[in-house]
C-alpha cells in the first residue's frame, strides 16, 4: 500500500467509475487538506482513511474505492475492515465504519451484495423539454418546502419520512455553498407544491447527479418524480448524470431505469 497525495487520489477517482465516486469525492474536494485525512493506493483501489473526535466521539472512517477493473476491491476492503476494527478497539465509545464503493455493470455477487448500500446508475444527458410545472426554486421557497414536508415526516414508508426530513431540515444557503452549481425543483399544481428534488454539477468531475427526490404521497402516480428528473436533466444535457437509489428503494430504481439510467456500480457499508 502506498501513500498518495489528494490530488493523485483525483485523478484515479476521475479515471473510472466516475459515477460511483462523486459523492465522496465532493467531500474529498471540501475536506482534503484536514490534516487527519489519509490516501493510499493498493491493488486498484483507492483507500481513504480518516478518524476525529466529535461530540463526545471517537470517528473512524475508511472508504475504499474501485479505481481499475481489475482490482482487489474485496481483498482490500476486508483488510481495511479489519485494521478498522482493531483500531476502534483502543476507544472506548468509537463509531466506526468502511464503505467500499464498487464498480460494476452488472448486478453484484450474492457476496457483495450481503451488505447495506445503494446503487449507482449512470447516463449521458440528451436535450429534453421541461415540464413547465415544474420550477428552480431559491432560499425564499424553503419555508413551503417546509410547509410541504411537514405532515409527512410521520409518512406512509420509511423512504417518505427520511426524505420528507431531509427536505424539512434543509439548509439551503449551506447546500449552495457547499455544492458547486446547486438547484432545488419544484413541481406545482397550479399553486400546491407537490414535489421537489435537488441537483448539483461539479465541474471537476464533469458529472451532474440527482441528490434527491420526493414526490408528496398524495400526488404520486402522476409521473411527477419523472418530470422534476427532466427538469433537472434539461439544465445540462450535454452532460454525464448520476443517480443514487438505495439497495432496497424499488420505486427509485425503477425510476433511474425509465428515464434512461443503466447501473454503474454500487456503494456497500462492510462496518
Amino acid at each position: 500500500m502506498t501513500q498518495i497525495t489528494f490530488e493523485e487520489a483525483k485523478k484515479h477517482l476521475c479515471s473510472y467509475g466516475t459515477a460511483v465516486h462523486c459523492e465522496v469525492f465532493r467531500q474529498y474536494k471540501k475536506w482534503h487538506d484536514s490534516d487527519h485525512s489519509k490516501f493510499f493506493l493498493d491493488r486498484g483501489c483507492v483507500i481513504m482513511e480518516d478518524e476525529y473526535d466529535y461530540n463526545g466521539r471517537h470517528y473512524i472512517d475508511y472508504k475504499v474505492h474501485q479505481c481499475a477493473p481489475d482490482a482487489e476491491i474485496d481483498a482490500v476492503a476486508g483488510e481495511e475492515k479489519r485494521k478498522c476494527l482493531e483500531h476502534a478497539a483502543k476507544y472506548e465509545n468509537p463509531t466506526a465504519w468502511v464503505v467500499k464503493f464498487v464498480v460494476s455493470k452488472v448486478e453484484l455477487t450474492p457476496e457483495q451484495n450481503q451488505f447495506y448500500g445503494w446503487r449507482n446508475y449512470a447516463r449521458m444527458g440528451h436535450p429534453v423539454t421541461p415540464d413547465p410545472r415544474v420550477r428552480e426554486m431559491n432560499g425564499d421557497d424553503i419555508p413551503m418546502v417546509k410547509a410541504a414536508c411537514e405532515p409527512w415526516l410521520e409518512g406512509d414508508t420509511n423512504w417518505s419520512r427520511q426524505l420528507a426530513k431531509d427536505f424539512y431540515d434543509m439548509d439551503y444557503k449551506f447546500q449552495s455553498e457547499f455544492q458547486e452549481n446547486y438547484a432545488l425543483y419544484g413541481i406545482f399544481d397550479g399553486d400546491t407544491l407537490c414535489g421537489m428534488a435537488n441537483a448539483t454539477y461539479d465541474p471537476d468531475l464533469d458529472l451532474a447527479w440527482l441528490l434527491d427526490i420526493f414526490v408528496l404521497p398524495p400526488h404520486r402516480g402522476k409521473g411527477y418524480g419523472k418530470a422534476l428528473v427532466e427538469a433537472a436533466l434539461a439544465k445540462y444535457p450535454d452532460k454525464k448524470w448520476h443517480y443514487q437509489a438505495a439497495r432496497d428503494n424499488a420505486p427509485s430504481i425503477a425510476l433511474a431505469k425509465s428515464l434512461g439510467f443503466t447501473l454503474e456500480g454500487a456503494g456497500l457499508f462492510i462496518v
